[in-house]
């Protein structure tokens, strides 16, 4: 009978290949879930910044555009850009309100347009609807 079997040798490059191996894996999926980190912030680039062309191109195309006065009946219809793919898009228009000396989406009744407006154009994922990935303001006048 052998001596070497009970001093715990024997298996002992087995319980190496195994350590090596598993060190092995826990590199390649911190290596995969890097890459695939970087992969999504990629993609979340890509959606902010094509939402953010779209929202400066909707806002160029109401600059352009000549100014619409306030209407209760005719609401103003400025051009609209279509937005496609994951993303959607909302435009709000306030008005100066002078009695109020802030900006109003709905004006009281007897309001008189001052020629100022306020342009908001917020662009949304379809993946996530309520909340706007981005935000563009900017003013109308009547000149």
């Amino acid at each position: 009978m052998s001596v070497r079997g009970l001093s715990g040798e024997r298996g002992g490059l087995l319980v190496t290949a195994l350590v090596v191996l598993a060190i092995v894996a826990t590199a390649i999926l911190l290596v995969l879930n890097a890459i695939s980190a970087g992969a999504y912030a990629a993609s979340v680039v890509d959606q902010h910044t094509a939402a953010a062309n779209l929202a400066r191109t909707q806002m160029e195309a109401i600059k352009v555009a000549p100014y619409q006065p306030y209407d209760p009946d005719n609401p103003p219809s400025y051009p609209t850009i279509e937005a496609s793919g994951v993303l959607s898009m909302s435009v709000q228009i306030e008005y100066w309100d002078e009695s109020s000396q802030s900006f109003v989406s709905s004006p009281p009744a007897g309001f008189t347009d001052t020629g100022l407006q306020r342009i908001v154009v917020s662009v949304y994922s379809t993946q996530m609807p309520g909340t706007p990935i981005f935000v563009l303001d900017s003013f109308k006048s009547n000149r």
